[in-house]
């Protein structure tokens, strides 16, 4: 297989972190520099909301780089936290989302078996604890979300706002909306492989890694949803699109006039 490999795993994370650090750097000039004065307000929220979408990607593609051998819970990670500090599997985060299994997997690949394997645990009762915060976080995530969308609609209603400035908010609150599903999809859709992978005993390394390559794939997401959910940010790549395009014409045409013309003899 092509992705069933740690050094497939890593060199895919690096390349989305290489097409995914320009998209980010042209997320925080947006927010920081382009947001309009109506939408001061939000400026710290988007700006949050970023920077953890940044810190995620990072931490996945760059710092962990997380190699799983689901259905066990076991693997170790690839990335700087390790080979370049030396930080133990132990202390890296991404431990906290494996899954127990007490089978040994057979025909594991040899640069499998040479890597330093962590079994976090071999006891099934270490899923329940797991489960209850996985459902206590979606849980609360949501509460919150609901929260906020109720408490914007009774102060729109109570402080008399204007029919403008009411569609504003909706529209900032539906791109919020849109950021959180794409988040929840590159979360479930690894997670429900994870959750097969270990009620039917079934492994498959390239499906393991695919896990983290998708879930990795949020940072990009997140960013471009951003980036055209909102107004101002999508005039902003608009803009920077029109002016690469004029300039690689200018570029184009001046090569062109640089060109020294043929000569037209003619041979008789």
């Amino acid at each position: 297989m092509i992705l069933d490999t740690p050094e497939a795993l890593t060199n895919s994370l690096h390349i989305i972190t290489i097409f995914a650090t320009p998209l980010h750097i042209l997320g925080i000039y947006c927010i920081v520099w382009e947001t309009p004065k109506n939408m001061g307000t939000a400026n710290w929220y988007l700006f949050n909301l970023h920077a953890s979408c940044i810190l995620l990607d990072w931490g996945f593609t760059v710092l962990s780089v997380p190699f799983l051998i689901l259905p066990a819970m076991g693997g170790y990670p690839l990335g700087i936290l390790t080979y370049w500090f030396g930080v133990s599997a132990l202390f890296q985060i991404y431990l906290i989302i494996g899954l127990v299994f007490g089978k040994q997997i057979p025909n594991l690949p040899e640069e499998v078996k040479a890597g330093p394997l962590f079994i976090l645990a071999i006891d099934y009762w270490v899923l329940y604890p797991l489960i209850f915060m996985a459902i206590l976080t979606a849980g609360g995530s949501f509460t919150f979300i609901t929260l906020i969308s109720r408490n914007m609609n009774f102060g729109a209603r109570k402080n008399n706002l204007s029919e403008n400035t009411k569609r504003l908010q909706r529209k900032f609150m539906k791109a919020i909306y849109l950021q959180v599903m794409v988040f929840a999809m590159n979360v479930l859709c690894p997670m429900s492989y994870v959750v097969i992978s270990i009620s039917t005993d079934f492994y498959n390394q390239m499906g393991n890694n695919l896990v983290f390559i998708v879930a990795a794939l949020d940072g990009i997401n997140s960013t471009l949803i951003m980036l055209w959910a909102h107004k101002p940010y999508r005039e902003v790549c608009y803009n920077l699109a029109r002016r690469t395009r004029e300039k690689w014409k200018m570029a184009n045409s001046k090569v062109k006039n640089n060109q020294p013309l043929g000569s037209n003899t003619v041979l008789v």
